[in-house]
């Protein structure tokens, strides 16, 4: 007998029609992958089939790495997100090529005015295609979250207008300038925001999503979040979201720490 993985797709909750694949396979899906990095390049392997199967073809984007940001994109000195209001806290390495993996594709949608779009990361596996199917063709808004914070999500050629406008507003005579994650430009909670996200909001925290933020405690994951903590307090603070991120991770996906995603069959 020997141990083989199963394939993807098997773990689907839900399948497609063929009317729902067709629609599907119209979709302009980027998935963000740090080329030849073992940990990014195993979980891309995980989450593609579930993709492939009802019709989507995730067009592999090779992620800014921490050495390839663009010389002309400079950062905020500390972050300015909410999730670390405690202290002060400044974007690790890694996070600064996430946000600008995902600036690089905001500019992209905009500039071929991709209606049709999708930005998944290396982790992000679809488990329910009619719940993403509903979510993503009947909702009408610039913004639709389908996963995790902004592991999988479509935004309008519009809203990325207005994002990159934001960016540029804001930039300094030689570049962009960031502040924060991806979150906080696509989801932004100003009362003045010009584009609409409300319905992603309201289901932020349902009890199911479409799609899953896989992660395996034996592989790890590619980001480190846990750099540049400063301040009174930070120790307490970064033990704290070490063991909340360890928790929720450990939570969402079950079966990577059992045997049940393996199948038995003869040699």
């Amino acid at each position: 007998m020997t141990i083989q993985t199963l394939t993807n797709y098997m773990w689907l909750k839900t399948k497609a029609t063929e009317e729902m694949k067709e629609n599907l396979s119209k979709i302009k899906a980027f998935c963000i992958v740090v080329k030849g990095n073992e940990t990014s390049e195993y979980y891309y392997n995980k989450i593609k089939k579930s993709w492939e199967e009802v019709g989507v073809d995730l067009e592999r984007f090779d992620a800014i790495t921490p050495e390839t940001i663009p010389s002309n994109i400079i950062f905020e000195k500390y972050h300015g997100g909410g999730k670390y209001r405690e202290v002060k806290k400044r974007l690790s390495p890694t996070e600064k090529a996430v946000i600008v993996s995902h600036l690089m594709l905001w500019s992209e949608i905009h500039k071929k005015k991709y209606e049709n779009n999708l930005i998944v990361e290396h982790d992000a596996m679809l488990e329910n295609v009619e719940l993403f199917y509903d979510w993503y063709f009947n909702k009408k808004e610039d913004v639709r979250l389908y996963g995790i914070g902004a592991s999988c999500y479509s935004i309008s050629p519009k809203a990325s207008g207005c994002i990159l406008k934001e960016i540029g507003e804001t930039k300094k005579r030689h570049g962009y300038h960031l502040s924060s994650g991806p979150m906080v430009y696509i989801a932004p909670l100003r009362k003045n925001n010009p584009f609409s996200v409300l319905y992603s909001f309201q289901n932020f925290h349902a009890k199911e999503h479409p799609v899953s933020h896989i992660y395996d405690r034996r592989i790890g994951n590619s980001i480190n979040h846990y750099e540049g903590y400063e301040g009174e307090g930070a120790e307490e603070a970064l033990k704290k979201n070490k063991h909340k991120d360890h928790l929720h991770n450990r939570n969402l996906w079950k079966f990577l720490d059992s045997d049940s995603y393996r199948l038995e069959e003869e040699s």
